[in-house]
């Protein structure tokens, strides 16, 4: 396969219209703080919240990465 028939399969998904809508996100673990979150980021999502079994856990990463309300 050559790279520009990569380029034409439409492989990615398609992102939604609104963007405004916030994100909840349960669990503050490694995967959620350094690739979930970067990601929504880099989308232009909105994390309006997360949570986590630690409060505290959930507390380092919403001031790690701009999340407003912790639950």
């Amino acid at each position: 396969m050559t790279t520009s028939q990569a380029d034409t399969l439409n492989h990615l998904p398609r992102l939604p219209d609104r963007r405004d809508v916030g994100i909840g996100l349960v669990g503050a673990g490694f995967i959620a703080r350094a690739c979930h979150l970067v990601a929504y980021a880099g989308a232009g999502f909105r994390v309006a919240g997360i949570t986590s079994r630690s409060i505290e856990k959930a507390r380092e990463v919403a001031a790690l990465r701009g999340v407003p309300t912790v639950y």
